[in-house]
């Protein structure tokens, strides 16, 4: 379960099918479009499912590490540009975001996206 795993967060950048927003309303669009793709399957599979809950959050545990280092706060548009690099490098890497996630089959992509979904909707953002 949970297999796989995409480059580092140093390789994250916009790309043209996901280009990085540069606004709050650009972030928030992203945001929402994720956590209607994504984020409410996840929510749900989180609730039911052993072991999928445990693992969004240790991923959202490590992206708000890795995002507020310093400033504490995570804003929309670092939590959507982080989104976006991550889609980025999983696609070049071939992978393609489900219509609907097998959660106890989720890989590393899918997780780390319900984790970025599930620190939007903490934060307000969606």
């Amino acid at each position: 379960m949970f297999a796989g795993g995409v480059g580092s967060l140093g390789q994250m950048q916009a790309h043209p099918s996901h280009p990085a927003p540069d606004t709050s309303a650009t972030a928030a669009e992203l945001l929402g479009g994720l956590w209607r793709d994504l984020g409410e399957q996840a929510s749900t599979a989180a609730g039911v499912i052993p072991g999928v809950g445990a693992a969004v959050d240790q991923h959202a545990a490590a992206i708000r590490d890795a995002l507020s280092a310093g400033a504490g706060v995570i804003g929309p548009v670092a939590l959507a540009s982080y989104a976006s690099g991550l889609r980025e490098v999983a696609t070049e890497q071939g992978w393609e975001l489900p219509a609907a996630v097998t959660w106890p089959e989720a890989g590393w992509q899918e997780i780390r996206l319900a984790a970025v979904c599930l620190l939007a909707r903490q934060l307000g953002h969606v």
